[in-house]
């Protein structure tokens, strides 16, 4: 039943006017104060309002920065939330530029616009933590809002910025998750305000909420998280100018330097082995067992272990073809990348496969090459086999090793997919270049849920990517209100 607050809130914030330019505005009321939105036409032909660049948490620049997130404060008067805020600042390994800002924290909500309160789905976009945004050029609303569902979508800080480690009880750690935290924060004290129900909030990408949905991976995934990126912190600072072993030293030294230093310099603390052992990201969550706010105390697997997560329903799965993604990452000259690999397929071999100082990591590691490329090397000739390998190693493994821990963990039902349709809307196949290869690569789902400037054009509702794209918003909305 809805409260009397939310009814006066019906009454009296929804006072609309009309901009210089015609737009057709609305004013909100949220804990900090109040917003306005605007009226936008979704894809399916249903207007709704939509409020975008709120600010969840101060910006984390100066002093704030390597810190946890600090709630907003309050402001006065009305805060226009026309536009989307800026995206965190990136290196942009599809578009091979530095985008965004340090003062990113922004979240994009729209106005349900009815007495009922919906589920809530909350977006956390993809990206290995260190690139994208939770922008609605990329991550637009308009099927959710057509099926009922209000989707919250956020940006959250990436890299150095947002997973410096340094095990130093003075030094907050994991701040990016933090930051995701902070948004579920506000949706339980705001989100009524926007026609959402606090109690019935679903994450989807990766407490606070009541299911969740995992796509293309798992906390077990070997690039969801890390071990001694302490190593590469203290990398980081001499790099930029400052040699010491002093954690409170190098982060004072490393407040005083640009952002965007920072970000440029953070790939290149990976050494040569590393890169070679397919690390591609060199900050990302890792165990904080000292410091403020302590986030992850444990690794992910001696959590889900010992029965220390949230359990909630939950929907996991994965694309067919998800190592499509890793082909970009061979440059352009790939014979040359994979006669790396075969060079060094023992290093390339996921850790948690294949333990390296185990006296039979080389005898595993050729029983897992001969099951892909039997006596054949890795090769331009065997690229298939190397895509399989990918998309088992460093997708597969984590989710069904997640799968069968949740399974022997936890009491909550568990729903598991793949995704195989290979269609027009399967949005990273282009934007790699790649979609002259049979297979869904990595992220192809995304774009039969969600609206994005890359698939805007119109689609006849009875063509099969329309039918499954309905299908799929209908599975995972269904999921979110009724489980």
């Amino acid at each position: 039943m809805k409260t009397g607050r939310f009814l006066l809130f019906e009454q009296v914030t929804r006072a609309m006017c009309d901009l210089e330019d015609g737009m057709e505005t609305v004013i909100v009321n949220v804990a900090q104060g109040a917003l306005r939105g605007r009226k936008v036409n979704s894809r399916p032909g249903s207007p709704y309002y939509s409020f975008q660049g709120i600010p969840y948490a101060k910006p984390p620049v100066g002093s704030r920065r390597f810190k946890s997130p600090e709630p907003m404060d309050p402001w006065r008067g009305e805060r226009d939330s026309l536009e989307e805020g800026s995206i965190c600042i990136h290196f942009d390994m599809l578009m091979k530029q530095l985008r965004g800002v340090e003062d990113c924290l922004f979240l994009n909500v729209p106005d349900g616009g009815s007495t009922a309160l919906k589920a809530v789905m909350v977006w956390i976009h993809g990206g290995g933590f260190t690139m994208g945004s939770g922008n609605i050029d990329f991550y637009g609303p308009d099927y959710f809002v057509h099926a009922d569902v209000i989707l919250v979508t956020f940006n959250y800080r990436l890299g150095a910025l947002g997973f410096l480690c340094l095990n130093d009880t003075n030094v907050s750690a994991n701040n990016g998750l933090k930051d995701q935290v902070a948004v579920l924060r506000w949706v339980q004290q705001n989100i009524a305000q926007f026609g959402g129900d606090p109690d019935n909030v679903t994450i989807f990408g990766e407490r606070l909420f009541h299911r969740a949905i995992a796509q293309s991976g798992s906390v077990l995934n070997p690039w969801a998280f890390i071990e001694s990126s302490r190593t590469r912190a203290f990398r980081l600072g001499e790099l930029l100018g400052c040699k010491t072993d002093d954690a409170e030293e190098l982060v004072r030294f490393l407040r005083g330097v640009t952002a965007k230093s920072i970000v440029e310099a953070q790939e290149n603390t990976l050494t040569p082995e590393e890169k070679v052992s397919g690390l591609v990201f060199p900050f990302l969550p890792e165990v904080e067992s000292e410091g403020p706010h302590n986030f992850l105390p444990k690794k992910p697997l001696e959590l889900i272990k010992s029965g220390s997560i949230h359990e909630v329903p939950l929907i996991m799965g994965m694309t067919s073809h998800e190592g499509l993604v890793s082909l970009q990452a061979l440059g352009r000259d790939q014979a040359k990348a994979l006669n790396g690999v075969e060079k060094n397929f023992d290093r390339f071999v996921p850790e948690d496969l294949v333990d390296k100082n185990s006296t039979r990591s080389a005898e595993i590691s050729n029983k897992i090459r001969q099951l892909y490329f039997k006596d054949e090397p890795v090769s331009e000739k065997t690229l298939p086999q190397y895509i399989d390998l990918v998309t088992d190693t460093w997708f597969g493994a984590g989710i069904y090793r997640a799968v069968k821990e949740h399974v022997t963990s936890c009491r909550a039902p568990l729903y598991y997919y793949q995704f195989a349709f290979d269609g027009q809307l399967g949005i990273f196949k282009r934007m790699l270049g790649v979609d002259f290869i049979k297979g869904v690569c990595h992220g192809d789902d995304l774009g039969y849920l969600f609206t994005s400037k890359l698939n805007s054009g119109h689609l006849d509702p009875s063509t099969p990517e329309m039918k499954v794209l309905s299908l799929m918003v209908e599975l995972w909305t269904s999921f979110a209100r009724d489980g």
